[in-house]
C-alpha cells in the first residue's frame, strides 16, 4: 500500500521565495544581512556561511562585452537532532538564503501552516521592509515537496490509488508506465493587468536511497507550487504595508498550493490519511 514519508503528513520540505525586480546593492545587502542576523539568532538559526556567486552582465547592442560581476550573500541555518532507525543524527531543519536577487526561507521540519507562516514573518521582519522600500519585487513563491512510498512488491503498486487520474495536472501516461517516470506541468492564471499566478505540479517516480530500511522502495514525490509574478517594473510599496501584503500573499499562495495538492492526490487516499480536512 502507499504510505506517507512521515506519520503525520507527507511533507518532506517547504520553501518560500521572494524575488527582486533588480539586484540589490552591496550596501543594502549588508543592511539586510544585519536585519536577518537579529531575527535568525532569535529563531535559533545560529549556523552561518557566506556564499559567493556572480551575475553575467551583457553590454552593448550586440552583446559584445560580457562581464562577470561578483555577488555575495549569506545563508543562515538551524539543525536538529533526529533519531533515524536507532541512530541520532544532526539534520538541517531550517534555512534562510539571502542573495542580491532573492531571499528563500526553507524548512525540512514542517509543523502546520499557521506556525510556519508566523515563523517566516518573524524571520523577515526588518529585512523584508528594508528591501521593499528600496527595490521593486518581481515574484512571491511557495512550494511543497511531498513524498510517498509503496510498502510491498513494487510490481503490485497501483498508482491510481495515490494520484488522481482525472486531475488534469498529472500526465495520463504515468498510470501505465512500467517503471520510473515524471510528469511536470503547470499553467498561468491572470490575477490583474500587472500580475499573474503560476500553478505547478511536478510528480516523479523514484527509488528511495534513504533511510536504510526504505532503500530501494518505490517512491513518488509530488512538488506543488504557486507563484505570484509581476510584470516589469515589478511591485512597489508605499508606506508601511509591506508586511501586511506579505502575510496576505503567503496565505493566498498557500491556499492555491493546497487546492493543487488535493486535485493531484486520490480522494480515497486523502480521506484514509486525514489529508482531506
Amino acid at each position: 500500500m502507499w504510505k506517507m514519508i512521515n506519520a503525520e503528513n507527507a511533507i518532506e520540505a517547504m520553501a518560500v521565495t521572494v524575488r527582486f525586480a533588480e539586484p540589490i546593492s552591496s550596501v543594502l545587502l549588508k543592511r539586510v544581512i544585519r536585519d536577518l542576523e537579529r531575527t535568525t539568532t532569535a529563531a535559533g538559526l545560529i549556523n552561518r556561511q557566506a556564499v559567493q556567486g556572480f551575475q553575467v552582465d551583457i553590454q552593448g547592442p550586440a552583446g559584445t562585452a560580457i562581464r562577470q560581476i561578483p555577488m555575495s550573500g549569506m545563508i543562515f541555518q538551524r539543525t536538529s537532532l533526529t533519531r533515524v532507525e536507532g541512530t541520532v543524527i544532526q539534520q538541517l531543519a531550517q534555512q534562510v538564503d539571502i542573495q542580491p536577487t532573492h531571499i528563500i526561507i526553507s524548512t525540512w521540519r514542517y509543523r502546520r501552516w499557521s506556525v510556519e507562516r508566523d515563523a517566516i514573518i518573524e524571520l523577515l521582519k526588518g529585512a523584508f521592509e528594508t528591501i521593499a522600500q528600496a527595490v521593486a519585487l518581481s515574484a512571491f513563491r511557495i512550494e511543497f515537496l511531498d513524498r510517498f512510498y509503496f510498502e510491498g512488491d513494487p510490481g503490485s503498486s497501483v498508482l491510481g490509488d495515490l494520484l488522481n487520474r482525472d486531475s488534469g495536472f498529472i500526465a495520463p501516461h504515468v498510470f501505465e508506465a512500467p517503471n520510473l517516470w515524471h510528469s511536470h506541468t503547470g499553467r498561468f492564471d491572470d490575477v490583474s493587468a500587472t500580475s499573474r499566478k503560476l500553478l505547478q505540479i511536478n510528480a516523479d517516480a523514484q527509488e528511495l536511497a534513504s533511510p536504510p530500511s526504505l532503500v530501494g522502495r518505490h517512491s513518488v514525490s509530488v512538488t506543488t507550487a504557486a507563484e505570484l509574478q509581476f510584470t516589469p517594473p515589478g511591485l512597489e510599496f508605499a508606506g508601511d504595508d509591506a508586511m501586511t501584503f506579505l502575510s496576505g500573499t503567503l496565505n493566498d499562495l498557500h491556499a492555491s498550493v493546497i487546492a493543487l495538492f488535493r486535485q493531484a492526490i486520490d480522494s480515497g487516499f486523502q480521506e484514509k490519511h486525514g489529508l482531506a480536512e
